[in-house]
């Protein structure tokens, strides 16, 4: 793909019950993290939006239906970060839906999003998506230029602004 750029190379292997104990209880807190900062709520309420919102989306934790979790790992085996999709059919297509990529620190900037980014893709073909979809904060430019580099097009945009209450 024109303007694709990969060069450390991930492979996807599916999450084990212990990596996937591991990876929940941060990820429920990177994404309170985010919701506080995004959305200008307290931390308690941001907590409480993404307990909730992992809650509704894995059920049943790592065998929920049609949800896949997968751990990236290097060409050395080494685990570099995760992956999660979920793939569902609505009005007769079937998408793919990135909930959760992360890279870790020690490896970012050096091509592995756009190599799990890809790999995903062939996740979700395998489970007959034909599109996929994510949402990434709006502060968060550098996944956004990866995510365009590798063909991913804006859909849709929410905006906000403090207008803060007259009189007060």
């Amino acid at each position: 793909m024109a303007g694709e750029r990969v060069q450390g190379r991930a492979t996807l292997r599916p999450m084990t019950e212990a990596e996937f104990e591991a990876w929940k209880g941060p990820a429920i807190k990177a994404y309170a993290d985010d919701k506080s900062r995004s959305l200008n709520i307290s931390d308690q309420e941001a907590m409480a939006l993404s307990v909730d919102s992992f809650d509704k989306e894995l059920p049943q934790g790592l065998g929920t239906e049609n949800n896949f979790l997968f751990t990236a790992r290097n060409e050395d085996d080494t685990p570099v970060g995760m992956a999660w999709i979920a793939v569902d059919t609505a009005r007769g297509v079937t998408t793919a839906f990135v909930f959760d990529i992360l890279i870790e620190e020690p490896y970012r900037g050096h091509g592995y999003g756009g190599s799990v980014m890809l790999a995903l893709e062939e996740e979700a073909r395998k489970h007959g998506a034909t599109r996929m979809g994510l949402h990434v904060f709006g502060d968060n430019p550098r996944a956004q230029a990866l995510y365009e580099r590798i063909g991913y097009k804006v859909t849709d945009v929410s905006m906000a602004k403090e207008i803060g209450l007259r009189g007060r």
